[in-house]
């Protein structure tokens, strides 16, 4: 799953998707080790892409677990990215799927202490869409993970977003019985991303 957004000139475009590396070695204990990563391509009219050779973004280890441990119970996560950009910041900013190690700005859920989180990155430069940063943000969500994130801007009060989907709890629980209880289902909150972009600019994560 990914975005793409107008990049360049005219109808090039950018896709940022999720990807795996099919070479990496498997891990004992783990049906599926492959970890996660993002990666480009780019089009100039949307119908044809081409791999941007080199470009990609792995999970920052200072916040983010990088791959799948033996015990978890979903698979690592580092997926679904969404590029978007706010009113008066030159940069570029990229929602995606994570499992949080921890967190510098971001906002904590005190419920059952699950790891899944919906992270935030910064383009590294104004007006660059290939080489991103960690900021350090997280927003938790109550369960082990969460996929496609989405920002909207809220007409009413014009403050953002986050959407996400998510399985219900007994999902995540071993050996559940009855599996038909095992349903998605979408959430969401609201951030102030002009007082999180100054937090951000103020001690950046790195």
């Amino acid at each position: 799953t990914g975005c793409s957004v107008a990049y360049g000139k005219g109808t090039d475009r950018l896709m940022a998707f999720t990807s795996r590396d099919e070479a990496q070695a498997p891990v004992e204990g783990l049906p599926r080790p492959f970890t996660q990563h993002i990666s480009f391509a780019t089009s100039p009219d949307g119908l044809n892409w081409t791999r941007v050779t080199g470009a990609h973004i792995d999970a920052d280890p200072r916040f983010y677990s990088t791959q799948s441990t033996v015990g978890d119970v979903v698979i690592h996560a580092w997926r679904d990215p969404i590029i978007f950009r706010t009113d008066g910041d030159d940069h570029a900013y990229m929602l995606l799927c994570a499992h949080g190690k921890a967190l510098l700005h971001g906002v904590k859920s005190e419920r059952n202490g699950a790891h899944g989180v919906v992270a935030l990155l910064r383009s590294h430069l104004p007006h660059t869409l290939t080489d991103w940063v960690a900021t350090g943000v997280s927003f938790a969500v109550d369960v082990p993970e969460a996929e496609v994130p989405r920002m909207f801007v809220d007409a009413t009060t014009g403050k953002h977003v986050i959407a996400y989907s998510c399985k219900n709890a007994e999902a995540y629980v071993p050996h559940t019985p009855d599996k038909s209880r095992i349903q998605y289902g979408f959430y969401g909150f609201t951030v102030d991303m002009a007082d999180i972009a100054a937090r951000i600019a103020a001690k950046p994560a790195d």
